[in-house]
């Protein structure tokens, strides 16, 4: 028989699970402020608890054998980055099982995307010269891999060789967001150029305090000289187009029209 002290206990964990707010998960690609979100937005998210899955199987904190919960009530989730794939750790453990119909219909879910073209633009700088390298040796070893591979073109190249991964993870979010129930779409673009619309959006799911809403605006905006050596390189709404060959452009938009008119980005 359980005693008051352990009863008690178990009817407060009950109250809290009803009590508390909804459980949301934040989808996202890399290069769209992710790391932003995942290191200070959703960490200071009032009434739910951060849980970046991601971060810890990057670090070494979970094991590739553990078994990732999630829970219905009290929790934010991510950033998690679709653009993981299914084959990486990460996208084996935590992209593959979130993007399942079963699993995503029923969760309050926040989605957050950018023109492709300047994602394209930030991966060949970041992935390529200033990412920092996983000290998981698996990881560690494909970040190498990759990194190699990308310092040996120019943008343009990279730019054209990697359009159709773009093409791949921007129809898996929509077809992802097109099974969820209860979903908000944000735009990197909005909250460069229309940041009170964004953060409207955002606090229906995800309430913030003025103060850390302030930051944010703070920390989002684009640098006002380029900094290659930095992770935050430019932050810039529509870089490609200062970026790349104009025939570049006009290639990368053949390539990449179909999600380009899906999300409405102007080709």
């Amino acid at each position: 028989m359980k005693s008051f002290k352990s009863l008690q206990v178990y009817v407060d964990q009950i109250l809290s699970d009803i009590t508390s707010p909804r459980s949301v998960c934040f989808f996202t690609l890399h290069k769209c402020a992710s790391t932003l979100f995942g290191n200070y937005i959703l960490k200071n998210v009032k009434g739910l608890e951060s849980v970046d899955y991601a971060s810890k199987i990057y670090s070494g904190e979970i094991s590739f054998k553990e078994e990732i919960i999630f829970k219905k009530r009290g929790y934010v989730y991510g950033p998690i980055r679709i653009s993981d794939g299914e084959t990486s750790p990460v996208g084996r453990m935590l992209v593959k099982p979130t993007i399942n119909y079963n699993f995503i219909r029923n969760k309050r879910t926040l989605f957050l995307v950018r023109d492709p073209r300047d994602i394209l633009i930030s991966s060949y700088y970041s992935f390529g010269f200033t990412h920092d390298l996983s000290t998981v040796d698996e990881i560690r070893k494909t970040q190498e891999d990759i990194r190699k591979e990308i310092s040996e073109k120019t943008l343009d190249k990279y730019v054209l060789d990697e359009a159709e991964k773009q093409v791949f993870y921007f129809k898996a979010l929509y077809e992802v967001r097109k099974n969820c129930q209860d979903s908000i779409l944000l735009k990197y673009e909005e909250m460069i150029e229309d940041f009170d619309a964004f953060v409207d959006k955002f606090l229906k799911y995800l309430p913030l305090e003025e103060s850390i809403i302030q930051a944010v605006y703070d920390k989002s905006r684009p640098r006002d000289t380029e900094d290659l050596a930095s992770h935050h390189r430019s932050g810039s709404v529509q870089g490609f187009r200062h970026k790349l060959k104009e025939s570049t452009i006009q290639s990368l938009n053949a390539k990449l029209e179909d999600i380009l008119v899906l999300f409405e980005y102007e080709i």
